[in-house]
């Protein structure tokens, strides 16, 4: 393939030599010697009318651009049997056969003649024994020095050399088509385009190769194979510019700057272009253009080589052995333009040394992409950051260990600086910490895993996920191992490593679960030392051993989660209502929402339980949504039976400062026609606990719509009188835990008459919730407590219950009596 790249390429280091010399040859005085043995074969050079005929031998040398004539006469010997007159024809050059007629004028052999079979692969002239004429005149053209073969042999030893020869260059022609489709073809499904430009390489190869030996005479007529061998200069352009792809995809992919690889892709277009534009406009390539191309192809070639560092020594040395054979033809062919050799020797050697490519050039190709996958194969089991083992491979080593069914134990770790440290000192830094910390973790766990616990292997330390590592302490392992185990690590983190003067100290968080006592799977055990690890630290505790009352309670934790997504579309909430007392009148002043959730495979779930869920998974603003419009239609059927009745709706702090909420019910409002004195917006006392002008500037929100404020559970909190006085509530709501034990507890009943003193003298009013009997009642009648909520008064009721209530409470003449009953 390479012969027509060879030829152009080597003239940067001989041939420029024959370029400008070779027309200053005086070719007229330029004779062979007669040489014995073959007197059958003469030659001459230039035009036939001037040909002076020399006797030769069977290699005749081809000057550049200069036709020769051979005369060549059948001996009397051979005239008896059919024999044939076969010339080997010169890489992209020519022969012509001609006969003499009888006024010793030539004319050219017919195409339709026998003897113009394979006129380019094989060009041959056929004497039968009937023959009239013993001479045939052939002319030799090349467009550059070249030498060529005579021959005359018998037919039959010509055909079976032909089919051998024709044998082998299929074969060589096949093999190259294969590993090119196959290339292609590969680089086309995993869209890989190194292997695209390996294989266009080898069909430009193929195709180069094809119509520098003629082998199209097999398939198409004598004119298109002639027409075919003048695309070669554009293969030559095509397997140059792959050729530089293959550079660009296998050696300079995050080596080199960009714009330099940008360069190279450019180059490598630029030369595929211009062999289209050639093939196109079939012209043939300027002589000067074809060898700075090849010169180009060179440097830049070897300016990749020289480029690669020490890690990419394999693969430099690599495609050293590759294109060496080109090397080495590229030599030769320098040699040949100044030095006649046999060609037949050296088209030997030439195709010998392209089979070479060929071959390291596919094992080249095999030999990247098995580094390639053992890389990936590597990078599959370690961390690409820290070169810890993943949780692949921690995978594989616990399900190791369950196959076997050996006790072991998992410790998972978090450093929770780790975050901080990546942002305030980069990823860079991070990675190196971790690794320097771990180095000595790793030292020292396989210390006292070898002194303490009998443990003669190596524990290794995986990465699971990007802030949890892991450690398998293999065998029976004691509570006491453990907590020494996690004193090591805590005593290496917490030992901390210096950055510009800066000691960084590390802290860490600690589960840890085992096999088989806490889970029989592997993926169980990583479940279970997860949630250990994620336990709340308490009273300073390092670690955390899994505990199956915690997992059950993150267990329904996730499916409280997941069910609340459809509760409201499946109609499972539900709102009760408390009634509330005015304890001055004894009437029926208002009511507090509660909501109420009854899931068909959990049962009843307490909002205690459910709202805080609510609230982290950001579901909590369509329950509030939902509540606040079942709250206030219900309101609108109350106010028909009790005009006055005042309506309390609880409101999670997350939904105080939603914009949304305040639209809503200024909407249901006005379609309810319902009076917004009449509803009270509750909010516990912790929701009070922070930015005051924020918090201020909500609540002057609700009340210019004209709903009221309340603040609930009120002594729970951290709220002093002056910031209470601020903000202004109109009802503050004393927290059950100070009521229900009211006739015990002298400083409850202290803390609830100063309660409703305090809230007096601010301009609200109180609540005292939790009242559970008569005595409660009548004490804070007199404290001057304004209403009352509690067991006492009426549990918390389903709407219609709610209603049938109020009816029989308003028709009893003493609620006293009608409550005690």
């Amino acid at each position: 393939m390479w012969l027509s790249v060879a030829r152009y390429a080597a003239l940067m280091l001989a041939t420029i030599y024959c370029v400008f010399t070779a027309a200053s040859v005086t070719l007229n005085q330029y004779t062979l010697k007669a040489i014995d043995g073959n007197p059958e074969i003469s030659v001459g050079y230039g035009a036939f009318s001037d040909a002076t005929f020399t006797a030769s031998k069977g290699t005749v040398s081809i000057p550049k651009g200069v036709d020769v004539w051979l005369r060549v006469q059948v001996p009397e010997s051979m005239l008896n049997s059919k024999v044939v007159v076969s010339i080997e024809r010169p890489s992209l050059g020519g022969v012509e056969f001609y006969l003499m007629a009888t006024d010793d004028s030539l004319y050219p052999v017919s195409e339709l003649n026998i003897s113009a079979a394979l006129p380019n692969l094989s060009p041959h002239f056929i004497f039968e024994p009937n023959t009239p004429s013993r001479v045939v005149f052939a002319k030799i053209s090349s467009p550059y020095v070249s030498t060529s073969e005579v021959e005359i042999i018998p037919y039959s030893n010509y055909v079976k050399t032909t089919n051998v020869r024709l044998f082998f260059m299929g074969v060589f022609f096949g093999v190259m088509c294969l590993i090119s489709i196959f290339m292609l073809s590969t680089g086309v499904i995993s869209k890989r385009t190194s292997l695209l430009a390996v294989g266009g390489y080898l069909l430009s190869l193929a195709l180069l190769y094809v119509a520098h030996k003629g082998l199209t005479d097999v398939v198409i007529s004598y004119q298109n194979s002639a027409n075919f061998m003048h695309f070669s200069d554009s293969f030559m352009c095509f397997s140059l510019g792959f050729c530089l792809l293959f550079f660009h995809y296998f050696l300079t992919q995050n080596r080199l700057a960009r714009k330099f690889k940008s360069g190279i892709k450019l180059i490598a277009g630029v030369y595929v272009l211009i062999g289209i534009a050639a093939a196109v406009a079939n012209v043939d390539l300027p002589f000067a253009m074809q060898s700075t191309m090849v010169i180009v192809a060179i440097v830049l070639s070897a300016i990749i080589l020289a480029s690669q560092d020490k890690s990419n020594a394999k693969e430099v040395y690599f495609c050293v052995a590759i294109w060496s054979p080109i090397v080495a033809v590229l030599i030769g062919f320098a040699a040949s333009q100044t030095i006649n050799s046999t060609t037949e020797h050296v088209s030997i050697v030439n195709d010998s040394l392209i089979a070479l490519h060929l071959i390291l050039l596919l094992l080249f190709v095999i030999w990247h992409d098995a580094e390639k996958r053992r890389i990936y194969i590597h990078y599959a089991q370690f961390d690409k950051e820290t070169a810890l083992p993943n949780k692949f491979a921690l995978f594989g080593a616990l399900a190791k260990l369950e196959e076997q069914n050996k006790p072991h134990t998992l410790l998972l770790f978090k450093p929770l600086i780790l975050p901080s440290i990546r942002l305030n000192f980069g990823l860079t830094f991070a990675n190196q910490h971790i690794s320097k910390l771990f180095k000595e973790v790793h030292e020292q766990i396989n210390t006292y895993g070898s002194a303490a616990v009998a443990n003669k292997g190596d524990t290794h330390i995986y990465r699971l996920e990007d802030q949890v590592f892991a450690i398998v302490l293999d065998g029976k392992i004691e509570v006491s191992q453990v907590e020494q185990y996690v004193c090591i690590l805590s005593s290496v983190f917490e030992e901390g490593v210096w950055y510009k003067d800066t000691k960084i100290v590390d802290s860490l968080d600690v589960g840890v679960a085992n096999y088989p006592m806490h889970a029989k799977t592997t993926e169980k055990l990583v479940q279970r030392a997860l949630q250990a690890l994620n336990t709340k630290t308490h009273n300073g505790q390092r670690w955390h051993l899994f505990d199956v009352e915690s997992s059950m309670s993150s267990e329904r934790q996730l499916k409280l989660t997941s069910f609340l997504k459809s509760a409201i579309e499946q109609e499972q909430f539900s709102l009760f209502f408390q009634p509330q007392v005015d304890l001055r009148t004894g009437r029926v002043f208002g009511s507090e929402v509660l909501i109420r959730w009854l899931q068909p495979d959990l049962g009843y779930i307490p909002p205690d339980e459910f709202i805080p869920i609510a609230e982290s998974s950001g579901q909590i603003y369509e329950i509030t949504e939902w509540v606040v419009e079942q709250a206030l239609k219900y309101q609108a059927q109350i106010t028909k039976q009790i005009p006055e009745h005042v309506i309390s709706i609880n409101v999670s702090g997350r939904d105080l400062s939603r914009r949304e909420l305040s639209v809503q019910l200024i909407t249901l409002i006005n379609e309810l026609s319902l009076a917004p004195s009449q509803i009270m917006i509750e909010i516990t006392e912790s929701v009070t606990i922070g930015n005051e002008t924020e918090l201020k500037g909500m609540l002057d929100d609700y009340r210019s719509i004209g709903v009221k404020v309340a603040i609930d559970d009120f002594g729970t909190g951290y709220s002093s009188l002056a910031y209470l006085s601020k903000l202004g509530f109109d009802e503050l709501k004393i927290d059950k835990s100070f009521v229900m034990d009211i006739e015990t507890s002298k400083s409850n009943q202290t803390i609830c008459k100063a309660t409703c003193d305090m809230a007096h003298s601010l301009g609200s009013k109180v609540v005292a919730e939790g009242v559970e009997d008569i005595n409660s009642y009548i004490r804070l009648q007199a404290y001057g407590c304004d209403y009352a909520q509690g067991y006492f008064i009426s549990r918390p009721l389903p709407f219609n219950e709610f209603l049938s209530w109020l009816e029989k409470v308003n028709s009893a003449s003493d609620i006293k009596s009608f409550l005690i009953r």
